[in-house]
This record gives C-alpha cells, structure tokens and sequence, in this order.
C-alpha cells in the first residue's frame, strides 16, 4: 500500500458537463445500413441499436442509476503502489458480514464486465452459512480506478493489486472468485500468494492446461467432429461446438484488442454508440439467453464511457496478457473449485481441465459467461457448498469457518455436484499469436484447390453486345460533390472529439499514437480543405457511373474512372484498388500508363471502384462475394467496349482480378497481373507460423536475407497486424457502428495500416485524410466497404482455382505477405508462389503494399515490360498490342 494508507469512502458522481457531452454525441450519432436478412450472422443488428440509442438519447436516467450503485454497493479508493508502477487510485466495493467467522472473499471481474456484476451476488454472500466479507475490485483502468501509465501492466500486477487490498483491509487471509479475465488475476494471486495470504480460488471461467486441447479442434473441426472419440458425452460435444463458435466467430475483439489496443481505442473513446455495439455483442453472444433490459445495458455501457480513464484503457489487458512468457501461468498449488456454465466462451470435457488440486467441480445446464449476473443463486451456492462445513475447502482461512467447527480440519475430500448428465468445461487461448486464431489462411495462402468442380456461370457467358447495350444508356459522366450539410457534420463531429490515453513510451506498439492522430485531427478540423481536394480528384480523374445487374443482386450504380490513350491499339487494362484504398490509388499511375512509345506501350484505364466503396453503390444482399465483384468488374469493361482486357490489382484487387481471370479468362480477361502474390494451398510450412523462432533458425542456405526478411515480415503481418482482418472477418457490422459514427474512429483505423504497411513512405497529412475522407463520404458509409471480408472466409473453397491466363507479379518487400524467391530462367520467381501460368515476376529493393501510391513508377514499368513487344505477355490482346 501507499505511505499514506487511507482508504476513502467513494460516491460515483458523473458531472453535468459530461453528461450534456455525451447527449451532444448521441444527438450527432450516424448508424450503418444493414444487409437484408443479415440477423445476427453480421454483428449487432440495427434494429437493437437503434432501440438502445433511443432510449440513451430520451428516457434512459443516468443519475437514477448512478444512485441506485451508490446505494447498493458500498464504495472506496485507496491508493496502492504497484512495483514498477507508482501508485494508483483503485476504486472498490467492500461489504462486511455481520456473520462472526465470515470468510473474506476477493471478488475480480473481467472485460466488459465492472465491479457491478457483484450487485446480485453481494448481498446473498455477506449472509447464510458460510457468510463472506466481500471485497470487488475495480480492476486498474476499468471503472473508476486509475489506469496504469507504463507499459507491460500484465497478470502479475494486476494479482499485486488484489493482494495488496485484501491485506490493507485487514484481511491477511482470504480467497477470491473470478471470470474472464478474473479468471486469470486470481489464478496469478493463487500463484503468487497462495498459502501465504490467498488460500483457495474458486472459478466461472476454467481453462484447460497446455497440451490438452487437440489442435485438430480448430484447424480441422468437421474432420474433428466427424472422428469424434466415443468417450466424447453428447454435452461435451455441445461445449466443443461452442469453443469452436466462439474461435471462429466471435474472437475478432480479442484478435484487435491483443495487438492493437490503441487503434480501437479512437473508435471506444469518442463513439458512444461504436462502444454501445462493442460491448452489447458480448452481452448477448456470451449469455444463456439472458433477458437483458435496455437500461441495464446502458448501464453497463455508460461505466465503461464514464470511467475514469475511458474505455481503451480496460483493452490493454488483452495486449499485456498474451506477451507474458509462457512460464508466467504455472498453476497453483491451492485448493481450486470451478462452476461450469454452458453457454461459456470456451467449454472443454472434463478431462481436459483435470488439475490434482481442483477440489470442487459442478456443471450447470443453464448459463453463460457472466454468471454472477445470469445465475447469482447457482453461483453464491456453489461457493458455500465449496466452503462449507463438509465441503472440500472447509477452514483454509484460519480462523474464518463461519460456524463452530475447528479450522484446523484438512482439505481431504473432492466434491462432485452434477446437474447434467456430463460436465463440460472451459478453454483458454494460451497465446492468440497461434492458437487464437481461428482462420484458415485464405489471406496468406489463397484456397486454390485444385481438383474442385470449377466455378459456373448462371446461363453462361454474358454477351458483349447485350451488356455494351444495356449499359450505354445509362453510363454517365460523375463528379465528387459531397453536400454541404454532410460537411458541417464532419465538423460539427470533429470539435467533439474524445482522445483516449496513452502509455508512456508507447511508440507503435500499441495501435496508431496519439501524438499521430492529435496533428492529423488538429489538421482536419482547421486547415485541410475538402473541397479543394474533391476539385483536384474531379480535375485529374474522368470518373464516370453506370448501372451494372448482378446476377442474384439486382442492379448497383458503379462508379469507376476511365480513361483512354491517344495511342492507337492501347491496351484496355482494369485496375482494381483493395482496402483501405479506393479509386484514388490509380492518380499516380494514371498519366504513366497512358503514355506510349516505341519501346512501351499504352493503356486505356479502367479504375473500377469496388461496390460498397467510395461512390459506388453498396449490395443489399447477402453472399456478394469475389464472384459476384468479378461480374461487376467484366461487364463494366464489356460496356465500355472492351470485350477483350487486361488486369491489375492489389489486396482485394488481387482476389478480384484473379477471380476474373478464372471466370472470364480468355474469352474476355486475357492476362492478369498484381503486386500481391499470395501462396498456393500447402505451400507455406505451418511450422512458419507455429514454430516461427525454429523455423527461421534453421531455414536452408537456399534462402537469401530478403527471403527471411520477406518471412518476417509475414509473421509480424500474421501475429501484429491481423486484428482488423479478424474483426471484419466475423462481426464486421459491429465494428462498422465505429467506423460510421467516429470520424476520429475511422481515422486511427485506416491511418495504422497506411503507415504499417508501406515502407516509410512519406505520407503527407493531406493525403491520409483524403483517402480517409473518400471513406468518410462515401454513398454506403465506411462498414460496407468491410463486408467483403466476411463474403471471403464464407466463400466455398472451389472458386479460388488459379486462372489458366498469363500472369504476372511485382513483388515489394515491405507488403504484408512476402513469399521467398529463387531465380528460374531469366525472372525471379517465388517458389510458395509459383505457377505454370506466370510468365512475369519480379522483385524490388523498395515499397509495400500501396504500389500505385508508393513506388508508381516501377509498378508502371513492369506492367509495360510484361506487355512490351519483347514480353512475355505481347499481343495477348487482339488487335491490341499498346502500340
């Protein structure tokens, strides 16, 4: 504890000011569209956030609430110094029993939990038989506790804290009950204090020890499930089934909280309604079909948004907890009891949690993760049953028996109460740089499976006069004109901005610094001028729209650039951006490719802005996938007259023109060529990823230095970088009430990839915060540009067989797959990326993943040497041969 000692009584008392703040906030607050028919499958339905932002923006009471708290829950601070870490403020609930011989009991919570999850549970615990002195902490940086202000705040500190408390509070001996993340911080004080001071922990949230979990589970779980062990009890089944639910499509929050607490924070610190989704989702995906009431949630919210530190502070547990060595986590030697609920996160057999000091189990067959909300009685019952007179932890506190009967009885007895037939119980990630990550690696190794029926074409092939002349009539010259009233919101959001903290010496390890986006934001509120960057883009880009049917999706207005060569026999050539780029990226390469003479040749341009991005109109249905994006992409090139082309794409440009290139190749699509080669099925050892430290230890001398480079830089992609990927992946809905309703939200968001992933470019704040803007502004709103992540990873693996046209590659070493290379005849060719059918490939010293915008020149000059007289791929085009 701190010199000083004292422990203060504590009141909540939001003040009026942030309250008007936050009323300003909800007043201004923009929602995303939503699929049709999308349920929950997307993210948080619109429907629900709509209800909960009326009811925050008229007739939820904050102060009602806060009083209610305050009434219930007896609260203090005191100040604790934490080794390395100075002194902090802690906020927490203390409530004596009047029962003599009560049994002092730590209660932690987790994320997005608070210390008001002990509200049902308090006032069973502190009366009956065993009665418990009960102390709820505020977690540092939850709440109303203070945040650390150092890096590497991990289990060990946080165990300090509670330890400390409970002994400052006169409690020399004590034992503690925890979920989530409580899980882990009274495991730590198990570790750390036990017999000592801690003397026994009981949990809601049990994990499984390393090794136990086959990793089949999740790398494979039909094949798993298909070869399930007999052994294996329909319940288990059903508690597998959830874990695998919950890797797959639920862990996007953890994937982005663990790598870059930072980036999300912008969106959690000034989006009320982006941190309404955020949390919500959890609330309702994590419970047994828990009745939730509106204003229980805006309850639970709004202590999030009126902590003392604010909402990104409570995220870096999650960054601190997966970079602890594996060494940290050994488990304690104290008696151990678990609940087991079935509609947890992660729910294993019983077989795989085993632990030789567990002394108390019970299952449940009802119930989720936040059990002392959803189950308080079955919970506060477990507990006595586990300390009770008879029960297996009777007496560890000495001294505290709660009864008549001598502590000094040994723990000899293991306790089962069963209230289903089986019992499952939980799983743990024990590093998400590995084991957390639930995806295949369709970004990092492209599902070409050969051997799959090859994708078809609803009625074959579309006509190339039948779409030149559908389309003729309604293509029709575009200009970039954002009205004004969208702009004075913009400003009207941006003098309303909330900045999360930082930690000291944060640098770039935890997101997007804040030092970065203060300037930018700084910059976008009073100097950067909209308008005359729309003017330049209308000036330098002929932009154009046209309604293009897609199969299955009706008809979408596509806005797309074009432009043609004065050469004769210039080549048509469609240029395909990713995210988070957009027509834009093609303004450097424009003038180049256009340009002919005798030893280049000359393109026409096609810049297609992908639907759902920037000014093109965004799908209304679900399953628009690369399919889909393709069709788009060659009719629109058939309209135009074009009924023969050429590709270039990056990113999502890359999967697009490729998919092009399988569907319409050689009829239409003659030849394709990109700046992101993605590796072929079975091609990148998993031992790169699994055994990253090994694996580049002892790579071949085959390799050269670029190859390792190359190498770690996609494991830092893989285990750093990803977040984003995950999130968008599973619940991009979700994310996109962030991105649509926080101008600073979207900033952080976009601008960690824009630096990270190019190679120092000299990004100029103008620039950033006009590809932020085109986002911002653009028809759908930023979350539908996002969906396209989703539609990937629920594509059927067949339509990813590699095109049969000619194809080339420009490799860059800082983009974020970077393959090795070996020299094969006169081009150097990636051996994890090698094809019959690329006839060009080659490497650069510099540039990352934004080639058009960072290295123009060069990706101009291998498209024209791929395409030149003396190319590999001349006169692919007939009667056009760029010259």
């Amino acid at each position: 504890m701190s010199s000083k000692n004292t422990i203060t009584p504590f009141q909540i008392n939001i003040t009026e000011e942030r309250i008007s703040l936050l009323q300003q906030k909800l007043a201004l607050s923009i929602l995303p569209d939503e699929l049709e028919d999308a349920g929950r499958d997307y993210g948080v339905p619109l429907a629900d956030i709509q209800r909960l932002l009326a009811r925050w923006q008229s007739g939820y009471d904050w102060k009602k609430h806060e009083k209610e708290l305050n009434q219930e829950l007896p609260q203090f601070q005191t100040d604790i110094d934490i080794e390395g870490h100075g002194t902090l403020k802690i906020h927490f609930v203390h409530k004596k029993s009047n029962v003599e011989g009560a049994i002092p009991l730590l209660f932690v919570h987790g994320w997005p939990g608070s210390v008001v999850e002990v509200r049902k549970i308090l006032p069973l615990l502190i009366q009956g038989s065993p009665a418990f002195h009960v102390v709820a902490l505020g977690l540092p940086g939850y709440g109303f506790s203070e945040a650390p202000k150092k890096k590497g705040f991990a289990f060990d500190q946080y165990a300090e804290v509670g330890n400390k408390l409970m002994i400052a509070l006169g409690y020399d001996q004590y034992v503690t009950q925890g979920g989530d993340w409580g899980y882990m911080v009274t495991r730590r004080i198990a570790h750390l204090y036990g017999g000592t001071h801690c003397k026994a922990w009981h949990t809601n949230y049990e994990a499984a020890e390393p090794g136990r979990v086959p990793p089949e589970l999740f790398s494979q779980p039909a094949e798993f499930f298909k070869n399930l062990s007999p052994d294996i009890t329909p319940e288990e089944k059903s508690g597998l089934e959830r874990s695998v639910w919950f890797r797959t499509q639920g862990m996007g929050y953890f994937m982005e909280q663990s790598t870059q607490p930072q980036t999300i924070g912008y969106s959690l610190a000034d989006s009320p309604v982006g941190l309404l989704a955020w949390i919500y989702e959890k609330l309702v995906n994590w419970t047994d079909n828990y009745p939730w009431d509106d204003d229980e949630v805006l309850t639970w919210v709004s202590i999030y948004w009126f902590s003392n530190a604010g909402p990104a502070a409570s995220a870096r547990i999650y960054y601190e907890s997966v970079r602890e060595a594996p060494t940290a986590n050994p488990l304690p030697t104290i008696p151990h009891g678990a609940s087991v609920f079935p509609k947890d996160i992660f729910v294993a057999p019983l077989s795989w949690t085993k632990s030789p000091h567990r002394v108390f189990e019970t299952a449940h067959n009802k119930g989720g993760h936040f059990a002392a909300l959803e189950s308080p009685e079955v919970l506060v019952g477990d507990l006595r049953k586990m300390f009770a007179q008879g029960g297996p932890a009777y007496g560890v506190v000495e001294g505290r028996i709660s009864d008549a009967i001598p502590s000094s009885l040994k723990v000899t007895k293991l306790q089962l109460t069963i209230h289903a037939k089986h019992k499952p119980f939980f799983l743990v990630p024990t590093s998400p740089k590995v084991e957390a990550w639930s995806f295949s690696l369709k970004w990092l190794q492209v599902a070409a499976t050969q051997g799959f029926q090859t994708s078809t074409i609803s009625g074959g092939l579309p006509s190339y006069t039948a779409v030149k002349n559908q389309m003729n009539a309604v293509t029709k010259p575009f200009q970039i004109s954002v009205p004004d009233k969208s702009l004075e919101l913009l400003n009207k959001k941006l003098a309303l901005s909330i900045l999360p903290d930082e930690l000291e010496d944060a640098g770039r390890d935890y997101g997007a610094p804040l030092s970065d986006i203060q300037r930018l934001l700084a910059r976008w509120k009073s100097g950067y001028d909209w308008r005359r960057y729309e003017k330049q883009i209308n000036s330098e880009l002929p932009q154009f729209q046209t309604e293009i049917d897609v199969n299955g999706h009706g008809t979408l207005k596509i806005h797309f650039v074009h432009k043609k060569s004065e050469v004769e026999g210039a080549i048509p050539l469609l240029f395909v951006h990713g995210w988070p780029g957009s027509v834009v990226e093609v303004r450097k390469i424009l003038p180049l490719l256009i340009k002919g003479g005798p030893d280049q040749p000359s393109f026409h341009v096609v810049a297609l802005s992908l639907p759902g991005f920037g000014f093109s109109e965004a799908p209304r249905k679900r399953g628009f996938a690369f399919d889909q994006y393709a069709e788009v992409g060659n009719k629109l090139m058939l309209a135009l007259g074009y009924d023969q082309y050429v590709t270039q794409g990056g990113d999502w440009g890359y999967m697009v023109t490729r998919r092009i290139g399988h569907l319409y190749g050689r009829n239409y699509s003659r030849a394709w060529h990109t700046n992101y080669e993605a590796a072929e099925p079975g091609r990148v050892p998993a031992e790169l990823f699994s055994k990253t430290d090994e694996f580049l230890k002892n790579l071949g001398p085959e390799y050269t230095a670029a190859d390792k480079a190359g190498l770690e830089r996609t494991v830092w992609y893989r285990n750093q970088g990803m977040g984003y990927f995950s999130e968008q992946a599973t619940q991009p809905q979700t994310i996109g009430y962030s991105l649509a309703d926080s101008p600073v939200g979207l900033l952080a968001w976009i601008y960690e990839k824009l630096v990270n992933w190019t190679d120092d470019y000299s990004w100029d704040d103008d620039e950033v915060l006009t590809w932020v803007s085109i986002y911002w502004f653009s028809t759908a709103g930023p979350v539908a540009s996002v969906r396209i992540y989703y539609e990937n990873r629920h594509e059927k693996p067949y339509i990813d067989i590699l095109p049969t046209i000619p194809h080339g590659a420009s490799v860059f070493p800082k983009d974020i797959f970077v393959a090795p290379l070996s020299w094969v005849n006169e081009h150097r060719i990636a051996r994890w990326t090698e094809s019959p059918y690329r006839v060009f490939a080659t490497v650069h010293p510099r540039g990352g993943h934004f080639a058009a915008t960072e290295q123009p020149e060069r990706l101009v000059e291998d498209v024209r040497r791929m395409f030149a007289k003396k190319g590999p791929a001349f006169g692919v085009v007939e009667g056009r041969i760029g010259y």
